[in-house]
């Protein structure tokens, strides 16, 4: 988590500064509560409650996320083991009719599903102005959306024609479903995406948003635009991850990837064993 001294680009030293003074911040703050509750459970007082176990060898620690993603590396704990992205069993969940509708509408007439565009819920209620720009850019290249906002982020009345908005959808149908996903790049909209095999446009605003959307840039499953959001630089991306077929192609079969994998179950079979015995 960034405390505002580190970005995109910065250098590896001014990095592990922002790190470490993000570490002690989050010491100060949580240390005497999280410690308090190990106390009343008959557990031991730990230095660094909350960051400590993320960056000292355990016997078993599960990565909840794919190779695709991102691979082992020279500075993984000893006793890290990859497991996969644990994305949500979906059984059972419907796309709301509004949503299914258009969907079926864009499908029949012989052409790709409309853009998703989901910015998540920490920053929901200072994203008019995104909002406001996403829906510009939408009707600038001439495709359907489906917006997954709150009235209160995006009024009906500024939805472009054709499109529709929605206060919640399972991401899973949607997403595999979607022509081009835009998101904020936070870990599990990203996982879900990735997993729904289509291109993508990220807009990170904060925390791990920036490493995620560059990691995608990386493995050529989207684009991701920084800074401020105007209508003009959506309306580019969007033309670009719509018409990209290297881009499409790639998010396809990273898409197939790692909606093959088991990560929530190998990452309990993982923590489980070493319990059972």
């Amino acid at each position: 988590y960034s405390v505002g001294i580190a970005g995109p680009g910065s250098a590896r030293w001014l990095v592990r500064a922002n790190n470490w003074l993000a570490a002690r911040t989050l010491a100060v703050l949580a240390d005497g509560p999280l410690n308090r509750i190990a106390r009343r459970r008959g557990l031991a007082p730990m230095r660094d409650a909350f960051t400590g176990p993320l960056t000292r060898d355990q016997p078993v620690i599960a990565g909840a996320w794919s190779t695709e993603f991102r691979g082992p590396a020279d500075d993984d704990p000893a006793g890290l083991t990859i497991t996969g992205f644990p994305l949500a069993d979906e059984t059972g969940a419907a796309l709301s009719a509004p949503v299914r509708e258009l969907i079926e509408r864009c499908e029949t007439r012989g052409g790709d599903g409309p853009i998703v565009v989901a910015m998540g819920s920490v920053f929901s209620r200072s994203l008019r102005r995104e909002y406001a720009a996403l829906a510009e850019a939408v009707r600038r290249v001439g495709r359907r959306a489906v917006f997954v906002a709150s009235e209160r982020v995006l009024p009906d009345a500024r939805v472009p024609g054709g499109s529709v908005r929605s206060g919640w959808e399972a991401f899973g149908e949607l997403f595999s479903r979607a022509s081009v996903i835009v998101h904020h790049g936070g870990i599990g909209t990203t996982a879900r995406a990735l997993a729904g095999g289509r291109p993508m446009v990220v807009l990170p605003r904060a925390h791990d948003q920036h490493d995620n959307a560059a990691r995608v840039v990386r493995m050529g499953c989207g684009a991701s635009v920084s800074g401020r959001v105007t209508p003009a630089r959506m309306a580019s991306a969007l033309r670009r991850a719509l018409r990209d077929e290297t881009m499409r192609t790639r998010s396809r079969d990273v898409g197939e990837v790692i909606g093959s994998q088991r990560g929530a179950f190998d990452a309990a079979c993982l923590v489980g064993e070493p319990i059972a015995h």
